[in-house]
């Protein structure tokens, strides 16, 4: 299956480094944030990866995977998490998975792919944990008495974790501009197609949050990072 990574976009959350180096391109720790990304995309045997990034910094891109089989997607311009894949549509045939390349969430990949082949009318199945890292600590109450306090604890609702098997004809959803969230999926449901849940229990950290970023930096450098999905 033909894997596209998202790789573009302003990253203002992350600014000023961002004005220098795309956010997926923040090293967490020993590598780029991405590259931890797309080398769990091939040890998993998904090797037909596309990464999909922005003209400014497609020599920084290139240089970063010389030495892995990779291709690249280079639009002039941040156009949108849609607009990213709107632009390798003539790279779609069939089922394709799309990975958003600042989000480290370590799934098992190829379960994800077969729980979705499994919903024959399915447009689209989105990968979701609960295991999101608070960046504050919460209060434990029993009616008005407090018992205790949890410092930063998983937020333990269900949350996208960027990670998703689509159809094809989810391409006539999708436009320059357009975000897959907020926009392109909200969309789909209102036209009744569906979208099937798979859930898996791992700890997700996007890179555009200072703390999941620090968090993220902290694992790597004691080598446990991903590997609660082994």
């Amino acid at each position: 299956m033909r894997c596209f990574v998202l790789g573009g976009g302003v990253g203002s959350r992350m600014a000023p480094y961002t004005d220098v180096i795309p956010k997926c391109l923040l090293p967490v720790y020993s590598k780029p944030c991405v590259r931890w990304i797309v080398e769990h995309l091939l040890q998993q045997g998904l090797e037909d990866i596309v990464i999909c990034v922005n003209k400014p910094y497609e020599e920084l891109w290139k240089h970063e995977f010389r030495d892995l089989k990779v291709k690249f997607s280079i639009t002039e311009k941040p156009c949108g998490t849609a607009g990213e894949i709107l632009a390798v549509a003539h790279y779609i045939k069939g089922t394709f998975m799309l990975v958003y390349g600042d989000d480290l969430s370590f799934m098992d990949y190829k379960r994800l792919m077969r729980y979705h082949r499994l919903k024959k009318d399915a447009i689209g199945t989105l990968a979701l944990t609960k295991k999101v890292p608070l960046e504050v600590g919460v209060a434990l109450t029993d009616g008005d008495r407090i018992k205790g306090f949890e410092e930063k604890p998983y937020l333990n609702l269900t949350t996208w974790t960027g990670v998703a098997c689509l159809e094809q004809e989810i391409l006539s959803y999708l436009s320059v501009g357009a975000d897959f969230a907020k926009d392109v999926f909200p969309s789909i449901l209102q036209h009744g197609r569906k979208l099937y849940a798979y859930c898996e229990n791992v700890e997700w950290l996007d890179i555009g949050s200072l703390m999941h970023y620090k968090k993220a930096c902290e694992q790597a450098q004691r080598g446990e990072l991903g590997k609660s999905s082994e």
